[in-house]
């Protein structure tokens, strides 16, 4: 999965799919108690991915560190934890996310500091510095993605009837740029004349759905943030970063004349949180990838 976003240069979904390795960490930690300067606990990595918490519930189901060579595996070393956290501070860069390199390197650091690594510890304070200097040079010229409400509904979805996801697209994407990829992938799946996608963001009737049609509805939507979040969330990047909520606007039922202005005519609605969203190879066959 990871290398299917790097090779859409979608650097921040791979490492979303990349860091369902550090939940391992926290499972696997009792292996380093007497190691303070090691991270512990699935917390420490929650600046890096916001899928961290989630995946570390999975990972308590199936790995126990007790259990004969758990924490055996390169990637379950002092070396494997900074070499994947070095792999996360350059998909970062990459990505324009030069805040999170920060966040990265607070882990290393102190490993690094254990280890008297200065030659290392040099280089990465030299990385450092060209990520702060990249957040003072750029400044607002970064565009951190656009985000859509895809919903599906139909019988010919299987499980996915009447389940809305959020997708995140590159840069500035246009609706009708999304709406023509999906519609044309989706279309190889059921066939031209069986899929249908639905034109406004007004609520799906079901009552008004053909049986033997799939539906898909496309709708721009924006992060959302309660008065009290906005007090932590004042950098353009942090309104972009770790987003869990998003707004989307739809028809007033009740519009006071003919030419009712976008105000009157539209309400806004919170859409859903952040999921994974399937993506579909072939009618019989599904793969997921996580959405922001």
């Amino acid at each position: 999965m990871a290398e299917k976003h790097n090779n859409r240069k979608c650097y921040t979904e791979q490492l979303c799919a990349w860091s369902t390795l550090l939940p391992s960490w926290r499972s696997i930690s009792a292996c380093w108690r007497t190691t303070k300067y090691l991270p512990v606990g699935s917390v420490t990595f929650q600046n890096i991915s916001p899928n961290v918490l989630e995946e570390s519930a999975v990972s308590d189901d199936i790995l126990s560190p007790d259990e004969d060579g758990v924490c055996s595996g390169r990637c379950f070393t002092e070396n494997g934890l900074v070499g994947l956290l070095e792999q996360a501070a350059e998909l970062f860069s990459t990505g324009g996310l030069y805040e999170a390199v920060n966040e990265v390197y607070k882990i290393i650091i102190p490993i690094l500091e254990a280890r008297r690594d200065f030659r290392k510890l040099a280089f990465t304070h030299d990385k450092l510095q060209r990520a702060f200097e990249n957040i003072i040079n750029k400044g607002l010229k970064r565009m951190f993605g656009t985000y859509f409400r895809v919903g599906f509904y139909g019988s010919k979805f299987g499980d996915l009837d009447e389940r809305e996801f959020i997708y995140k697209e590159p840069g500035i994407t246009h609706l009708p740029e999304i709406s023509h990829r999906l519609e044309n992938f989706y279309s190889q799946c059921f066939g031209e004349d069986a899929l249908v996608m639905i034109k406004d963001s007004t609520p799906v009737d079901r009552k008004q759905l053909k049986p033997n049609k799939a539906y898909i509805q496309i709708t721009y939507v924006e992060p959302y943030f309660d008065d009290y979040e906005m007090k932590d969330r004042l950098t353009n990047f942090e309104k972009n970063f770790n987003l869990r909520r998003f707004m989307y606007t739809t028809p007033s039922p009740k519009a006071d004349g003919l030419e009712a202005n976008l105000t009157s005519s539209t309400r806004g609605r919170p859409s859903s949180h952040n999921a994974r969203l399937p993506v579909c190879q072939d009618p019989h066959q599904r793969h997921s990838e996580r959405g922001v």
